[in-house]
Parts: C-alpha cells; sequence; structure tokens
C-alpha cells in the first residue's frame, strides 16, 4: 500500500496484445468484476468497484494503456481524504491482474 491521499496502490502489466484491441479485451473481463464503467477512450478506462454492505465507499481503478501496449492499473480511494485502505486498492489491482492472467493463459492454450 502506498501512503497518501487518497490511499492507492497501482502495477504495471505487459499484456502481450494489440495495442488497438485492449479495450475490447478488457470490457469484458472488467464486467465479470461486477465493476461499473464510468468512462472509456482508446488508451484510457475508469471503473468503480461497488462497495459491499462492509463499505461505505468504492474505489476508483483507472486503467491506462502506455505507448509500449502494457496497461497501468491504479486502484485508489474515492474519498479524497482517506489515508489507509487496509488493502483494499491492492486487492482490486490483483483481482484485475489475475482476471487478466486467467484469460491470456486460455487464449494461449
Amino acid at each position: 500500500m502506498a501512503f497518501g491521499f487518497p490511499a492507492y496502490h497501482e502495477e504495471t502489466i505487459d499484456l502481450e496484445i494489440p495495442r488497438n484491441e485492449i479495450i475490447s479485451f478488457l470490457e469484458p473481463i472488467v464486467g465479470s468484476l461486477s465493476w461499473g464503467i464510468i468512462e472509456y477512450t482508446e488508451n484510457h478506462m475508469q471503473v468503480m468497484s461497488i462497495p459491499t454492505l462492509l463499505e461505505s465507499d468504492g474505489q476508483y481503478i483507472t486503467i491506462t494503456i502506455l505507448p509500449s501496449g502494457s496497461i497501468h492499473v491504479r486502484s485508489e480511494c474515492s474519498i479524497f481524504t482517506q489515508c489507509f485502505d487496509w488493502g483494499k486498492n491492492k486487492k482490486n489491482v490483483h483481482k484485475l491482474l489475475s482476471a487478466i492472467n486467467r484469460i491470456l493463459s486460455q487464449m494461449r492454450e
């Protein structure tokens, strides 16, 4: 967990798929995680995790397509003044990366 306002976690992953296919590749994955897509362009997608009953607010997950074809994933708390997330942002990033890796391994079989 990185400390800052708001609390966040971020990672970069190389998808090894054509850059122009990344958004269409990510859309069903994000949908399968029950996250709501807020906006997207050809280089950027912003989604929001849906809060559970124990959470008062969700987190924003920003996926940026880098020129190299890799993606940069950042999850941050929706409340700007929240500086602790108890690992929720890291879980969001790893949840997305696990889903991506699962689909990529199925494609390679």
